[in-house]
């Protein structure tokens, strides 16, 4: 997984921008409630409709289990970034899993 994650990525030749700490929002890495109805599988699916550079990051933190720390040298981002990329994925994460959730009925 980390080893297409890195490949995807150089694939695309992206030129990753680091941010000024005083810019960003630190993620809150212990929020990660969701509805109990919701299973794993609709979790894994919404992670896989991010965009990219919210995906990877997400997937790494939350599946792989791999820290700020180690995501940012797999993918060549400071931790700043890393923590950003991971909050706005969650985000983006927890309204697609609403938005899922309640369009059922």
């Amino acid at each position: 997984m980390v080893n297409k994650c890195i490949d995807f990525l150089k694939s695309k030749h992206e030129n990753l921008v680091s941010l000024e700490e005083n810019f960003v929002q630190v993620a809150d890495e212990n929020d990660w409630n969701v509805a109990d109805e919701i299973t794993i599988a609709e979790v894994k699916k919404a992670i896989e409709a991010l965009p990219d550079k919210y995906k990877y990051v997400t997937m790494l933190y939350l599946i792989e289990g791999y820290d700020h720390g180690e995501i940012s040298e797999i993918m060549g981002i400071t931790e700043i970034t890393s923590r950003t990329q991971l909050l706005r994925g969650k985000n983006q994460l927890k309204e697609l899993l609403k938005y899922r959730y309640h369009a059922r009925y």
